[in-house]
């Protein structure tokens, strides 16, 4: 259950991220994608997945 657990709060600090991400685009959009590879990269975040420690930018 413990496993579990960590697992689900993983996977809800990505989607919190996805979501950021996701609504910065969006903006972007509206404004023309003016800036965009700017916002895109101070996007970025590392997140660890998995008990041998994979990183993925997002």
């Amino acid at each position: 259950m413990g496993d579990q657990s960590q697992k689900a709060k993983r996977t809800w600090e990505i989607c919190n991220i996805l979501d950021e991400h996701n609504a910065k685009m969006q903006q972007l959009e509206a404004e023309g994608n003016e800036g965009k590879r700017r916002v895109k990269n101070s996007v970025r975040k590392k997140v660890k997945l998995g008990p041998r420690g994979f990183y993925y930018d997002i």
